[in-house]
């Protein structure tokens, strides 16, 4: 004989189904100038994310991994890069509730660095219809130049004409008047507005 006639029914429990760790945007290369910050991000999904930013001063290929303390959120910013730190690789490690955790792939970091005259032009003496020339020689990302002339022993400056955008200008068929004229360089780059030499 049956006591309960009708089912006795449970209380419902309900399924959590936790999606690993997946990454949706890959951190992208960033290029910059030395004493600037670079950033690299990342995008992931899943469920209870945690990320682990990594370095490798060898560059993308070989090398080794090591932790960046304390950069564990989905952007790293790197601040006040160095020359030294170009090519550097960085990537990242994102785990999960659920395993297993994955890794991005490797973004480079490119430094550019600040334009600077290491050899400055040097006095030239010529011939009145020979050819004279002057010589600037620089370091940096980008450089570009532009060659200025002096008529009044410097108190001001006019762009050579026509325009002369290397490191070298070079004054064909020189004339009387062109004595104790003064040339200067004007270099500039990727990180420079522009240097005087």
């Amino acid at each position: 004989i049956s006591c309960n006639p009708v089912a006795v029914n449970s209380n419902a429990a309900t399924l959590t189904v936790n999606s690993s760790p997946a990454v949706t945007t890959q951190p992208a290369s960033a290029t910059t100038c030395e004493g600037s910050n670079a950033q690299f991000c990342v995008t992931a999904s899943g469920a209870g994310l945690s990320y682990q930013w990594q370095v490798n001063t060898s560059g993308c290929t070989g090398g080794t991994w090591t932790d960046i303390t304390a950069a564990n959120s989905n952007c790293l910013t790197v601040t006040a890069v160095t020359s030294s730190m170009n090519n550097y690789g960085y990537r990242c490690i994102v785990s999960g509730t659920c395993t297993p955790s994955v890794t991005t792939d490797c973004a480079s970091l490119t430094v550019n660095t600040a334009a600077a005259i290491t050899t400055q032009p040097a006095d030239v003496s010529g011939c009145t219809g020979g050819n004279a020339s002057f010589s600037v020689t620089a370091t940096g990302a980008g450089l570009t130049y532009n060659w200025q002339v002096s008529t009044d022993g410097g108190a001001t400056w006019n762009n050579v004409s026509p325009a002369v955008a290397t490191a070298t200008l070079t004054l064909t068929n020189v004339t009387a008047a062109m004595n104790n004229n003064q040339y200067r360089c004007q270099v500039g780059g990727t990180c420079s507005a522009g240097l005087t030499n």
